[in-house]
Order: structure tokens, then C-alpha cells, then sequence
């Protein structure tokens, strides 16, 4: 939702470039663009993201392997049932502890994973953010000067401080995100099938709940982001313009009237971030109901097939 309208807020500055230079002169400014500057964000979105969605996928795979100690230890070691033949016809104590070993082994590989993935997003998010602010400053230097007189400085500067994460925050939400959920729902729903088709399927039960909560507040916590940028905005725009006229505002005793307004509108930023703290806590808690309610489900079904021996306890 954040991505969402900070985009439209980004775009905002493309559409208003379009509008007030002519066409001769775009095509003038198009000319004589250095190599890659415009339209050159995709490929580098691209060249950028293509390591660390390699990353997501290891990761992805890594986090599937989270319950074989348990089921190494439970089921071999110490209920002693056949162990599988890549376990080496080892003894229940030697299985008992393997399964220690194999904890420590998918914990430092999974870490090590998310420590590169992290990195690795980290690193090509802000190449595509100051690549993308680089190109929104080269539109703003080449706007009318009707467009700087209609529109506040504090709005421009915004839009280069805060607009430009868009993109980040859309690769981050729209592309790595789904990419690194989808490649461990796969993951770990192969396991679950491979394992026990019944109790899989109460699993993916629940996933369209979490889904009918997203569409649910997706639109609410975008109409939120959009109204914190606005009101930020006009916060920024209202203390560039005060600072630029220091010295009027000093020679006309105005300054308790700009502190006044000052004030006015960091409340209004105040109060439009507790409403936006305030749905997103909403939803956070409806999705940890959610979860909550799927695990205890899955729990009680499960444990019922191990009781009537339909599946073993690890």
C-alpha cells in the first residue's frame, strides 16, 4: 500500500514534466540525455534483483529443511522406528545425536542465506533508488518555472528524499517479496505432501483467510499512506518556505504565527500516523489470529491421526 502511493506521488513528477515542457524541447532534452540516464531503471531493476532472487530461492529451500531434526530425533531416534537408507543403518543413539548436528547445520545455512539475501537486496534496492531519484532531479532542473511558482519547494524535495524508495519498496513488496513466499510455500508444501497429504491440505486451508485479510486492508492502508505523505509534505514544504524567508519572518515579528502553524501541522502528521499505526496494528492481529487459529487446527488434527496411528509422532 506504502509502494502504491508513493508511486503515484513519483509519477505525479513525470506526468507534470510531460505537461509543461514542450514537445520540441523534450525532444531537444531526449537528444542530449546521457547514455542510461531515462528509462533505463528496468534493466538495472533487472541486472540488480537476478542475484538476490537466486538467493530467495536457496533460502526458500533452507527453510523447508527446518523439521527433519525433529522428525530424525522423534521418529528414529527415539521411538526407534526403520530409519531410511541414507541414514546409514545408524544406532538410536547416533541418530539422537545427528538430529543435534542437523539443528545446528540448517540454522547456520539458513542464517548465512538470509544474511546474503539480505545484503544482496539491500545492495541493488539502493542502486535502483538513487538511479530512479537521479532521474526524477534531471526532470525537476528542467520544469517550467510556472511549475516551481504552482508547486512548493518543500514538495519537489520530497519527492526526491522519500518518493524515489518507491521503487524500492515496490521491488521489495511486489517482486522479492511474492518471489521468496512462493519458493518457500512450494518448498515446504512439497515436504507436507511428501509426508502427510491429509494434514498438507488443513494447511493450505488457511492461506485464503490471510489473503481475504490482505484485499480487506489493502485498500484501507493505502488511502492511510497516501495521506501521511500529504500531510508530510506539507509539513516540509511549510518549514523550506519559512527558512528561505527568515529574514521577513523576523522583520514582521511573525514568529509566533509560523510556530502556531508549525505546530498545526505537525499535529495533523501526528495524527494521521496514529491512524495508520493504528489499522496496521489491525491487521497485523487479524493475520496472527489467523495464523493463531490455523496452528491450533493443524495441532489437533494432527495429533488425533497420531493417535489412531495414522501418521508417526515426528
Amino acid at each position: 500500500a506504502a509502494a502504491a502511493a508513493a508511486a503515484a506521488a513519483a509519477g505525479a513528477v513525470v506526468a507534470a514534466a510531460d505537461k509543461h515542457l514542450p514537445t520540441q524541447q523534450q525532444q531537444q532534452q531526449q537528444a542530449q540525455a546521457p547514455a542510461g540516464a531515462g528509462g533505463g531503471l528496468a534493466p538495472t531493476a533487472t541486472a540488480t534483483t537476478a542475484p538476490a532472487v537466486a538467493e530467495a530461492e536457496s533460502a526458500a529451500a533452507a527453510a523447508a529443511l527446518q523439521p527433519l531434526p525433529m522428525k530424525v530425533l522423534v521418529d528414529y531416534g527415539l521411538r526407534g522406528e526403520s530409519a531410511p537408507a541414507w541414514l546409514g543403518g545408524m544406532q538410536r543413539g547416533e541418530l539422537v545425536a545427528l538430529s543435534g548436528l542437523l539443528a545446528i547445520v540448517v540454522f547456520l545455512v539458513e542464517t548465512a542465506l538470509d544474511a546474503a539475501l539480505t545484503m544482496a537486496w539491500s545492495v541493488a534496492g539502493q542502486r535502483m533508488v538513487v538511479r530512479l531519484s537521479n532521474d526524477v532531479f534531471r526532470k525537476l532542473v528542467t520544469l517550467s518555472h510556472l511549475y516551481h511558482v504552482k508547486n512548493p519547494a518543500g514538495d519537489s524535495i520530497s519527492r526526491l528524499t522519500g518518493d524515489a524508495w518507491c521503487v524500492y519498496t515496490f521491488i521489495a513488496g511486489f517482486v522479492m517479496g511474492p518471489i521468496h513466499q512462493i519458493m518457500v510455500l512450494a518448498s515446504v508444501s512439497m515436504f507436507a505432501f511428501a509426508l502427510d497429504s491429509s494434514l498438507a491440505w488443513v494447511s493450505v486451508a488457511m492461506a485464503p483467510a490471510l489473503a481475504l485479510s490482505s484485499y480487506f486492508f489493502g485498500g484501507r492502508l493505502k488511502q492511510r499512506a497516501k495521506q501521511g505523505r500529504k500531510a508530510d509534505a506539507s509539513l516540509m514544504s511549510f518549514v523550506q518556505q519559512t527558512l528561505t524567508s527568515l529574514p521577513l519572518v523576523q522583520a514582521f515579528a511573525a514568529v509566533d504565527r509560523n510556530q502556531a502553524k508549525f505546530g498545526s501541522l505537525a499535529d495533523d502528521a501526528i495524527e494521521v500516523s496514529k491512524k495508520g499505526a493504528l489499522l496496521q496494528s489491525s491487521f497485523g492481529m487479524v493475520n496472527g489470529a489467523v495464523t493463531t487459529l490455523g496452528t491450533s487446527v493443524v495441532l489437533f488434527y494432527g495429533g488425533q491421526r497420531v493417535f489412531r496411528g495414522q501418521m508417526p509422532l515426528g
